[in-house]
């Protein structure tokens, strides 16, 4: 079923801007850059470590440049796919709650929180302003109570 909303106020609009942010994300370095350094206030990259989107965001750089916008004004965030978990036995607890097995997972998706906060201090190393922890699954609200206590923690 579809609607059409004519006139809609769009309100709430977000707090002291004009518009809604926009996050544009992707590995490529042709297309997803042009399309973020004409519309997007963030370029989000997919990259496993700081090395590899190193190239997606200078493409990014270089397309808000091209685009006439001022490249120091955009945003880089990544976004950080995970089961962080305190031992082997939550882990496969996590993982059965989002319907699969350790061994399913991608290699290196599995961390503890020390782990964790390690790669977070690498992308803060390489300048991102902000990095989205996505998790595998279900909400489980012990691991998200982990992560608060022992991995945000240690950057506020």
């Amino acid at each position: 079923e579809f609607f059409t909303v004519r006139g809609g106020s769009g309100i709430p609009r977000p707090a002291g801007l004009p518009r809604a942010r926009l996050m544009v994300g992707g590995s490529g370095l042709r297309r997803t850059p042009a399309i973020a350094g004409r519309f997007a206030d963030e370029c989000n990259c997919m990259a496993r470590t700081p090395e590899e989107a190193a190239p997606f965001f200078e493409a990014c750089r270089a397309a808000f440049e091209a685009a006439g916008r001022d490249p120091a004004t955009m945003r880089r965030s990544h976004i950080l796919t995970t089961l962080c978990a305190e031992d082997d036995a939550d882990a496969e607890r996590q993982a059965r709650a989002a319907g699969l097995t350790v061994d399913q997972l991608p290699p290196g998706r599995v961390t503890t929180p020390a782990v964790l906060v390690d790669r977070l201090r690498e992308w803060e190393a390489a300048g991102l302003d902000r990095v989205v922890i996505s998790r595998n699954g279900s909400m489980d609200l012990p691991s998200l109570q982990m992560i608060g206590e022992l991995v945000l923690e240690k950057f506020l």
